[in-house]
């Protein structure tokens, strides 16, 4: 039996209230009468499964999409939303998980781009609103830096900074620690917590849930797009919220048993990779048959052109990568035994604009056997694909919708059907579990395990420490482009991993 929903009736003291909003796309109800409200002064976080309707019911607010029914109420009064620039009018400001940055602009003419109709902004005074919004909320950003040229991380604090020199009201953010760093993600919390002090209000997005309790004053689970329960975040716990969001008790750790490892898939020797700095030095790692190594770091430190190296995509200065059957990776494309889990889906896991069966035999249409005589046996694409769709929970329509219609989730879960359907021996993965909800990231947890379970190999790269700590068997620590460590899992192995972050060095792995 679910709780009563919370929240006041209509105007009341909130600052928001969403009352019974629907939205359908064709045949699929993305929300189902979906309610919520938002107090003065609060932050609120909004939970729920990968496709439950928290991003559309967001893109409602921001004025982005248009429901089919249901009412907005601000300060009590009913309005209508029908483009972001009327939520900016009353003082919404999103924040969206994929950033809308222009990356061929610099920082400071994206936020020019945000600072409302002028014809003409001297790039001066649109710098010291880049320092000074800065100085208020952190982010250590460069106003003169060109987007593109930035992290991901990096990125999002842009978005975020530029949002809040808007001075809104309601500030809405979709999976905002994604891709921050630790550090990065405790400069956020602080700067919410100030933003809170103020009277100002906060929507926060998040499958995290030990940042719900850091940072959330209430919480919202949506499912199949209807809220489910509203509870004041100091009275409720982690399972009760993982009930509510999956309808049913979900396990929330692994136990694997002990590695069984055999030879190496992979070696890598004295690989450096220069540039405007040193961005991997002298870094040497093994990855063997039966086991996941997991390389943690801070974002930029080296753990993004390691992997872009392994897979052929840079080319390094020098050292070498080799796999197990003696080849020597250089500037050149994987063999079909290895797979590659990318850190975008959107810019380098799918076509969103393909369809599904498209999508899941990209660049393995010769060794599937669907090219004949130059011709794609199309028939054949579609049956594989619904068995790939099938297997790995894949929840889509059918084989020709797009791959940009489905939920991160799913669209996640499709990589891992191209990337795994053929059993590689070797999988090389990259913040695989970034956005995903809780039952979404173990199932693609339970498939690297899997993996190592038939005796592969996995190297797994992770900003979320948990993650890696959860299905690890050892853990290399990557500072300044440098492998300064090794962990193995257990009791304190998150004091020492941190300890090696900062530059300390440890007797003991």
């Amino acid at each position: 039996m679910e709780p009563p929903v919370g929240g006041t009736p209509s105007g009341g003291t909130d600052l928001l209230r969403l009352e019974r909003i629907r939205k359908q796309y064709a045949t699929t109800v993305a929300l189902n009468g979906a309610s919520l409200s938002v107090r003065p002064g609060e932050i609120h976080a909004l939970l729920g499964e990968n496709g439950a309707g928290k991003t559309t019911l967001m893109r409602v607010l921001d004025g982005i999409t248009r429901p089919n029914s249901g009412a907005i109420f601000w300060r009590g009064r009913r309005v209508e939303i029908a483009s972001p620039q009327a939520a900016a009018a009353l003082g919404i400001g999103m924040v969206h998980q994929h950033d809308r940055l222009v990356p061929a602009l610099t920082v400071a003419e994206n936020f020019a781009l945000a600072m409302g109709d002028h014809f003409w902004l001297a790039m001066d005074s649109v710098r010291a609103v880049v320092k000074d919004v800065e100085g208020r909320f952190g982010g250590n950003v460069d106003p003169d830096a060109v987007v593109a040229d930035l992290s991901v991380g990096q990125r999002q604090w842009v978005s975020l900074l530029r949002v809040l020199a808007q001075e809104v009201t309601l500030l809405v953010l979709d999976e905002p620690t994604a891709t921050l760093t630790p550090l990065e993600r405790d400069v956020l919390f602080d700067a919410l917590r100030e933003y809170r002090t103020s009277g100002l209000s906060v929507i926060f997005i998040t499958h995290k849930l030990d940042e719900v309790f850091a940072l959330s004053d209430r919480v919202t689970v949506l499912r199949n797009g209807r809220e489910v329960a509203t509870l004041d975040t100091a009275a409720t716990d982690r399972q009760e919220l993982v009930t509510f969001m999956v309808g049913r008790r979900i396990e929330t750790g692994f136990d694997p048993p002990p590695a069984t490892v055999g030879r190496p898939l992979l070696r890598i020797e004295g690989l450096h990779i220069s540039g405007e700095r040193r961005l991997v030095q002298d870094v040497e790692l093994e990855v063997r048959a039966g086991e996941i190594v997991g390389i943690a770091g801070v974002d930029g430190n080296g753990q993004r052109e390691l992997i872009e190296v392994i897979c052929g995509i840079r080319e390094a200065d020098g050292g070498g990568v080799w796999f197990s059957d003696g080849s020597r990776c250089w500037n050149r494309g994987l063999s079909a035994s290895i797979a590659r889990i990318p850190e975008d889906r959107h810019r380098h896991g799918l076509a969103l604009g393909l369809a599904l069966w498209e999508n899941l035999h990209l660049g393995r249409w010769g060794q599937r056997g669907l090219v004949h005589q130059g011709l794609i046996d199309r028939q054949k694409a579609h049956r594989l694909c619904v068995s790939l769709l099938e297997r790995f929970d894949v929840r889509a329509a059918g084989p020709d919708q797009p791959a940009g219609e489905l939920s991160g989730g799913n669209q996640q879960k499709a990589v891992l059907a191209r990337e795994l359907g053929d059993e590689p021996e070797l999988v090389i993965a990259m913040n695989p579990c970034r956005g995903l909800d809780i039952a979404a990231a173990r199932f693609v947890l339970e498939q690297l395990l899997a993996v190592r379970g038939r005796g592969g190999g996995v190297l797994f790269v992770s900003y979320d420490l948990d993650e890696i700590l959860s299905v690890a068997d050892r853990i290399l620590v990557m500072s300044s482009g440098r492998i300064v460590g090794e962990v193995i899992p257990g009791d304190g192995a998150d004091q020492r991993i941190g300890l090696l972050m900062s530059g300390e060095k440890l007797d003991r792995p």
